[in-house]
């Protein structure tokens, strides 16, 4: 299982879109640097997995048109417990992201919420 595992991160940070997988305590367990790149993140991966989700939230609303919409949507998306699919955010530079986010089960428990962002 472990090798499983190591190998699935691996596919994951190698995609061609930005991946954020959170744990439920909302800490960011993986993030690839697609992701970090798509949000101006200049910071390593290994850096930025220190980072408290909430935080992250908060520190990226400033580049969406709709600040109180991005946030917002998020904390709706951790309540409800169902998949966001293809939500389109505008941000100020022009850009549109379309974002995924899915909660996931992890040996019989709710475990994290992964979000997918394309440009």
């Amino acid at each position: 299982m472990e090798l499983f595992a190591h190998r699935f991160i691996s596919v994951l940070q190698s995609v061609n879109f930005g991946i954020l997988v959170e744990s439920e305590h909302r800490s960011i367990i993986l993030v690839n640097d697609t992701f970090l790149t798509m949000f101006g993140i200049t910071i390593p991966a290994e850096q930025f997995m220190q980072v408290d989700c909430e935080m992250a939230v908060q520190g990226a609303k400033k580049i969406f048109v709709n600040e109180a919409g991005f946030v917002d949507g998020i904390h709706t998306a951790l309540e409800r417990q169902e998949k966001e699919l293809d939500v389109l955010l505008q941000m100020k530079d022009g850009r549109f992201f379309s974002v995924t986010i899915i909660r996931y089960f992890w040996r019989t428990r709710i475990g994290g919420m992964p979000g997918s962002t394309r440009m």
